[in-house]
């Protein structure tokens, strides 16, 4: 039985109190809704976003956790042209690089964490879908053209690393 000491003011017993069946089961309740809710927010954020072109210039970039050393763009794209073949997930070094290429752009997140790959994989899928909706067509010039408002999206998508909003329709609401 679970034991909670206080005060319930003058002349009232001192000492703990015990805590009923139904108050010890509402606090463990608690405890794990807050445990899984950290636990999946701890294994699901990413560090770093890039939309890399296909000759290697980064065109759009956020580095949203500051974990990651610099220029891990250049480090995806060096692999990219070493093989052609890449696999849309793979580690280097503890670094996790997760991309997904559409036309001639590459869509990258990093992370140094256990983060979940299919969790990051939709994420960039939502990502291309709401960038090629407000954009209308989805090339190198339309995101030159258009940087300032997908930067304002991606924010607004993305929150310390963490995934927000990740609906056109919503995200009509705000931007």
């Amino acid at each position: 039985a679970g034991i909670r000491s206080g005060n319930a003011g003058p002349g009232a017993q001192q000492g703990p109190q015990k805590w009923t069946a139904k108050q010890q089961c509402n606090a463990q309740r608690i405890a794990s809704r807050a445990g899984r809710a950290n636990a999946a927010m701890h294994s699901s954020h990413v560090s770093q976003f890039f939309v890399i072109s296909s000759r290697g210039d980064t065109l759009l970039s956020r580095d949203f956790r500051g974990d990651v050393v610099r220029g891990t763009a250049d480090i995806f794209f060096r692999k990219v042209k070493e093989d052609s073949e890449l696999p849309p997930v793979y580690n280097l070094d503890g670094l996790t690089f997760i991309s997904m290429k559409r036309g001639a752009l590459y869509f990258l997140v990093t992370t140094n964490d256990n983060a979940s790959a299919s969790l990051c994989l939709e994420l960039l899928g939502r990502i291309v879908k709401v960038f090629k909706d407000y954009c209308g067509v989805l090339s190198e010039e339309a995101i030159r053209y258009n940087f300032v408002l997908l930067y304002e999206i991606l924010d607004e998508m993305i929150d310390f690393g963490y995934p927000q909003l990740v609906s056109t329709e919503i995200l009509k609401t705000f931007i």
